[in-house]
């Protein structure tokens, strides 16, 4: 009889152990930002998504720079709106950042962070 509630006490503690554990993932908050900015990744999809639409920066630029993206690289660096000696500075960000740009509202401060850090690791073509 003590070997049977001996049995029962392992295999219930065993159990009680097995079911007892888990592992918790921990999840980022979404505002973190990519290892290296890509421009045509990362600040190509924050263009199409807000700036370059008929009438705005599209590739007409009825409003420079042309954020299409064909042309948007060229435009930002030839253009003048770059900065990479002081990022902040650049005129493309302080439109952004000041809330100006986009006229359907401002960009959330995940995709300000993206374009501050573009510009903060050279603004590169990649």
């Amino acid at each position: 009889m003590r070997r049977i509630l001996f049995l029962f006490f392992c295999v219930g503690l065993t159990s009680l152990t097995v079911v007892s554990c888990y592992y918790d993932e921990v999840l980022g908050s979404g505002d973190e930002l990519p290892q290296n900015v890509s421009f045509n990744r990362d600040v190509m999809a924050i263009f199409n998504k807000s700036c370059n639409m008929s009438g705005c920066h599209d590739a007409t630029a009825a409003h420079p720079p042309s954020l299409v993206q064909e042309n948007a690289y060229t435009s930002l660096i030839q253009g003048g709106f770059v900065n990479t000696t002081v990022p902040t500075e650049s005129s493309i960000y302080a439109v952004l950042a000041e809330g100006n740009m986009p006229p359907s509202g401002s960009l959330s401060s995940r995709e300000l962070k993206i374009i501050l850090a573009w510009l903060n690791e050279g603004a590169l073509n990649n």
